[in-house]
């Protein structure tokens, strides 16, 4: 049997699923974060088991997070953070004493002990730096007011970690020797020096600099050296390693000799971060999720609201509107990775079960998970236009004409401006409702159908569950838990089928949906019915406009005719050519319309093609009013009149453009057969010939009779 290195085949493994899921939830949109965490959902040891190795998971995750951490760190703009302390670093402070308050508060109604409730104080209290700069920098936000206070608060917070360590080992306990809290506090003392010198002098003189800046091998070199190396260096201080290279990304970031660290470490972020998320995502027990799916939900649901409210309120406190304070609450409603560190250091100093290890993990986790569709949510409240007026403010010039175009569509700038908030839900509920199809509704009501069935079927447990009204046992068949899904979603009864339970509110809730959908089907019957009487209303006034157009333009020939009888009989007068100009100029008004009733690809649905017999007749009297024209510019008149002048040449010209697009749009309809289209388009050829002919002649005529004169 061929031996294969287990590393070789977990990283292969690995990225080959990154790679598939990340594809898939790409079509649908959704963040790159989600991608990994799922993946390593799939494959890790509570999924489908193709990697089991911990020792392989724990490096990956190691890795991960030291460079995932350095690139936030250079992500992140000290000076502007220090411009905005007050925000940073007493909004920090205070949303960790009211996050302890109200696990305080729970911990004495539950009989929690001071350990535990300090411990998931903590861990509530710190959001994901990662998560966070990745969805700021993805709407260009970083350089608002809002995206520099949540940034300070998320930089405090990790910072704020180190106490927390020490907090949790005094209370563990354990016996601490005075060397480590002296390393620790020299540690601290070193990376706030080191931050303040590098601010400061905004200079850092590498060995070799030069030669390094020349060559892209060595830089990229240079740049792990300098992430591992002060990760090194905080691991030898008893700090985190991660805490390390967060502050070497953060220190970095502040000198402009340093940007190619940035780019040359680029490929290693993508693949670091990405395994850092699939170690997150390896630690999701399914198993643990399907039988505790409903306490889950109920925790996660109320840490996200529980931390935006208390961010929301800060951010008000520090004078954002109460919508945008709601959208930087949300920003920082999930919890960060550093909650990892802590959970597992509560586990080992006993603080927590085992239980509630294993269930704040996968808290933690759905947390990340969920945290950009809660952002998304949130995002809908906010105020544009005061984040706009920041950008414009205070952004470079990159950052304003991304973040606008991000926020707005010019098209609806007028709607951001001057219309009320209520209007603009209405109008973007109502464009959404028009571009549903009968298919997309039917699609979603059956997705809803059996993503609810599936739910019921394997999210059950002994307390919440579906039974069988008439004998009392739970269902235990995934095709009767799909066929209480549909009556659920289809009436608002249950059926021989009841719900027991959180299954209830569930039930209730497809309902809901159910009733949304129904809501939805009317109201596109409604809309085609509307579309019906509107193109049938349209196709009468079609018709009219064509009787008007027929009668317009027999009217012109009636009035060249007397022209040319003028000419002939020579009883031509002066202002009969100002007559013959207001001919002409109707002429051209005339086949505008003509061209307007002809629809082109991609006009609205209400614009119906033409009758053929009508269309056919409109453009017989098109080309018969051209030939009039031809007739004209050929008329022989009896004394030399000056009725070919530049603008009547105008007018006929212009009249000839608006004819050629006429026919270019009748040829495309398709609607005619093969021999009517070849007659049209000779008829047009031979009077467009006969017309350029003769404005040729007269302008030769005229350039003569010019020299003659001279």
């Amino acid at each position: 049997m061929v031996s294969v290195d287990p590393y070789l085949l977990g990283f292969v493994v690995l990225t080959l699923a990154a790679l598939i899921i990340g594809i898939i939830l790409g079509l649908l949109r959704q963040p790159s974060v989600i991608a990994y965490i799922l993946t390593g959902a799939i494959v890790g040891p509570f999924g489908l088991k193709l990697i089991t190795d911990s020792s392989l998971i724990s490096s990956f995750g190691e890795l991960g997070v030291i460079i995932l951490l350095f690139f936030v760190g250079t992500s992140i703009s000290l000076p502007q953070i220090l411009k905005r302390w007050k925000i940073a670093i007493l909004g920090t402070i205070l949303q960790i004493l009211l996050s302890f308050a109200v696990v305080f508060v729970l911990g004495q109604i539950l009989g929690w002990s001071l350990g535990m409730v300090v411990l998931l104080g903590f861990v509530i209290s710190l959001s994901s730096t990662a998560v966070v700069i990745k969805v700021l920098e993805s709407r260009k936000e970083l350089d608002t007011k809002l995206g520099q206070d949540v940034i300070g608060i998320l930089v405090m917070q990790d910072l704020a970690v180190i106490p927390m360590l020490i907090v949790l080992s005094a209370m563990s306990g354990e016996s601490t020797s005075l060397m480590k809290v002296a390393l620790n506090f020299a540690g601290g003392i070193f990376a706030i020096g080191l931050v303040l010198w590098i601010i400061k002098n905004k200079f850092i003189n590498l060995p070799f600099g030069k030669r390094i800046e020349s060559d892209p091998e060595l830089q990229v070199l240079a740049a792990l050296v300098m992430c591992f190396g002060i990760a090194l260096l905080s691991e030898s201080f008893q700090l985190s390693a991660a805490f390390g290279a967060f502050i070497a990304g953060m220190s970095l970031s502040s000198v402009k000799e340093m940007q190619w660290i940035k780019s040359n470490l680029q490929p290693f972020k993508v693949l670091f971060i990405a395994f850092f998320f699939i170690s997150i995502g390896m630690m999701i027990d399914l198993v643990f999720l399907q039988a505790h799916f409903f306490e889950l939900f109920i925790l996660l649901f109320f840490v996200l609201l529980l931390n935006s409210l208390l961010n929301a309120v800060i951010f008000r406190w520090s004078g954002d509107s109460w919508r945008n304070s709601l959208y930087g609450g949300s920003l920082l409603a999930q919890i960060g990775e550093f909650s990892f560190v802590l959970v597992a250091i509560g586990l080992q100093s006993n603080m927590i079960t085992s239980f509630a290890y294993q269930l704040t993990l996968q808290l933690i986790a759905l947390s990340l998970i969920i945290s950009p569709f809660w952002i998304s949510f949130f995002r809908s409240f906010v105020d544009k236009s005061t984040l706009i007026k920041e950008t414009l403010a205070t952004g470079g010039h990159e950052a304003r004409i991304g973040m606008i175009k991000n926020l707005i569509d010019p098209n609806k700038l007028p709607v951001i401006v001057d219309e009320h908030r209520i209007e603009r839900r209405v109008r973007r509920l109502q464009s959404w409702i028009d571009q549903m199809t009968f298919s997309r509704i039917f699609f979603l009501w059956f997705f809803v159908i059996f993503s609810f069935g599936l739910v019921y079927f394997y999210g059950h447990t002994s307390a919440n569950e579906l039974m069988y009204a008439s004998t009392g046992s739970p269902v235990d068949n995934l095709g009767d838990a799909i066929y209480f899904s549909f009556i659920s979603a289809t009436t608002t009864g249950y059926g021989d089928i009841l719900p027991i339970g959180y299954f209830k509110m569930l039930a209730i809730i497809e309902v809901v949906c159910g009733w949304l959908l129904l809501a939805a089907v009317t109201t596109r019957l409604i809309s085609v019915k509307q579309d019906i009487i509107i193109g049938e209303l349209y196709k009468a006034s079609l018709r009219t406009e064509i009787a008007g157009l027929r009668t317009a333009l027999r009217l012109f020939r009636q009035n060249i005719d007397d022209f040319m009888t003028h000419l002939e009989e020579g009883t031509f007068k002066k202002r009969s050519v100002n007559d013959l100009h207001r001919y002409l100029a109707s002429f051209d008004e005339n086949l505008i319309r003509v061209k307007a009733i002809i629809p082109e690809v991609g006009d609205s649905d209400f614009k119906k093609n033409p009758e053929e017999e009508d269309l056919e007749i409109l453009l017989n009297a098109v080309l018969t009013s051209l030939e009039k024209v031809d007739e004209l510019m050929k008329a022989k008149v009896h004394e030399d009149v000056a009725w070919r002048t530049e603008t009547a040449f105008d007018y006929i010209k212009s009249s000839m453009d608006v004819c050629e697009i006429i026919f270019i749009r009748a040829n495309k309809l398709d609607m005619f057969k093969p021999e009517a289209l070849q007659r049209f388009n000779s008829r047009k050829g031979a009077v467009f010939s006969s017309l350029i002919s003769e404005m040729e002649k007269h302008e030769k005529k005229a350039a003569a009779r010019h020299l003659e004169t001279k």
